[in-house]
């Protein structure tokens, strides 16, 4: 399995309108999507940041920051990782051309693995 980067950062919070402006008004981001449970802020490199309201019952992971570790095939990390003994929460999500599935690393959190179809993998 190869890690090419961190491509999306995703936090589920209750200081939903507060962190809509940080993000607006701090950090100078403008929404692609601004929806009343999620806004996504679409970074220059195509990196994402979601905001998620914490009503958003949807999600396998709490109130605090996700990252995703984008790989070339989310089907094949997934599977290498179960090998090693990796437990995912729920099954891989499809969407268009991406692909992202969730699981718990040892410090109890949950994180992510994903694919972007825009991202140029780095070769080794």
């Amino acid at each position: 399995m190869q890690v090419t980067g961190i491509g999306w950062l995703g936090t589920r919070t209750d200081r939903f309108a507060a962190m809509i402006d940080f993000a607006t008004d701090v950090l100078g981001l403008t929404p692609s999507v601004n929806a009343p449970d999620l806004a996504v802020f679409k970074l220059p490199d195509g990196d994402e940041f979601e905001v998620f309201a914490a009503r958003n019952d949807d999600l396998p992971f709490p109130n605090v920051p996700v990252a995703a570790f984008l790989v070339p095939d989310v089907d094949r990390a997934r599977a290498e990782m179960e090998a090693k003994g990796a437990q995912f929460v729920g099954p891989t999500a499809y969407h268009d051309a991406f692909a992202w599935a969730y699981f718990r690393a040892p410090d109890g959190h949950v994180y992510e693995i994903t694919h972007r179809p825009d991202h140029q993998e780095s070769q080794p």
